[in-house]
């Protein structure tokens, strides 16, 4: 069965930029959090699956990135199919000494543990020492069917 474009964009705004899903239980409907909040981006050397953890990056100094839970920073589109997007680029930590090949990226809502969203990328980025990763203004898509 499928769902509205306007359920899709309420379902990921309340995820992503911490605004209300109005009218889902009654009037005041699924009430956004106190605070934004953030989700944190993380980079792959093998990708998750739906039943595989994959293998999260751990070059010398990775650590995830955050980014804040509104629409200052994460862009929910309007046609279908509806997408998520980055506004600003997401730059990692630097790599200080060891090199790996980063095939993915995820998404969570926790600063450990599986992502909640993940995919490959088109080129995978190759991490020696000195390099800093970063994933361009919206070229990270989330995309809703």
């Amino acid at each position: 069965m499928a769902k509205s474009n306007a359920f899709s964009q309420n379902l990921l705004k309340l995820l992503f930029q911490n605004i209300t899903f109005p009218n889902i239980g009654d009037a005041t409907g699924l009430v956004k959090s106190t605070t934004d909040g953030v989700v944190y981006v993380s980079l792959y050397t093998t990708n998750p699956t739906v039943t595989d953890d994959g293998i999260e990056a751990s070059y010398t100094g990775y650590a995830r990135v955050s980014i804040p839970r509104n629409s200052a920073n994460i862009q929910i589109g309007t046609i279908d199919p509806i997408t998520v997007k980055n506004i600003n680029d997401i730059t990692f930590p630097a790599s200080t000494s060891t090199s790996a090949d980063i095939i993915g990226a995820g998404l969570s809502f926790t600063l450990t543990g599986r992502a909640d969203f993940f995919g490959t990328f088109v080129t995978p980025i190759s991490i020696l020492n000195g390099t800093i990763p970063k994933i361009p203004a919206l070229q990270f898509k989330i995309i809703e069917y």
